[in-house]
């Protein structure tokens, strides 16, 4: 069976995403985007997932005039100066940094896929022997945008709920307090992109296939 639009769109943009980044660190080891004018060609209409949601809106922040409109699926979010620890309240995030002190406070180990809602096990076992830990300064460092989150742009946010994901969960409640964005539910877990196919396509203007 072909992978449908959506996911074949998806394994794109993050196959560019993922060469911009190498020859970013190749270059100078810059994260903090010197290479804007690579972005200016690639985006138009964005779509982000999971933690990739602070990603976007860091370049819908630095490149807004190429950005018409963002899908967040099941994303977390912070609001300018804010880390997503610093959504976190205390005991959670006393939780959180427990969790990295067997890399000395390098990393957190990654969610299962049985966290992630993904049920059938032989999917699971896929993703299980794939997950990486993830760099604990993703969660802690503070992100400064110039413009609050949307800026006037089309905005979707997706939620799954079955399993809900955290973070996630915080940043559907923060999207509902926002009267122009487009909210939409799908009942799946955080790992759901497949299942959202219709809706992706909506939001960028096109007739599902």
């Amino acid at each position: 069976m072909s992978s449908p639009p959506t996911a074949a769109l998806l394994l794109e943009l993050n196959a560019e995403g993922e060469a911009i980044g190498r020859r970013r660190r190749e270059r100078n080891g810059d994260a903090g985007g010197a290479h804007d004018e690579e972005l200016r060609h690639l985006l138009v209409e964005d779509v982000a997932s999971s933690f990739g949601g602070r990603v976007v809106k860091a370049v819908a922040d630095r490149v807004p005039r190429t950005i018409r409109s963002v899908v967040f699926l099941d994303c977390a979010l912070a609001e300018s100066g804010q880390s997503l620890m610093d959504q976190l309240d205390p005991s959670e995030r006393a939780k959180r940094l427990a969790m990295a002190e067997p890399s000395g406070g390098l990393s957190l180990p990654p969610p299962s896929a049985l966290q992630l809602g993904i049920l059938d096990p032989a999917d699971q076992a896929w993703v299980d022997r794939r997950v990486t830990p993830q760099p604990l300064g993703t969660n802690t460092t503070p992100l400064v945008y110039d413009a609050p989150i949307g800026a006037g742009r089309l905005i979707t946010f997706v939620e799954f709920t079955d399993p809900s994901f955290p973070v996630s969960t915080r940043a559907a409640a923060f999207a509902r307090s926002n009267a122009g964005w487009r909210m939409r539910t799908v009942v799946t877990g955080h790992c759901g992109m497949q299942a959202v196919a219709e809706i992706l396509l909506g939001a960028a203007g096109m007739p599902p296939g």
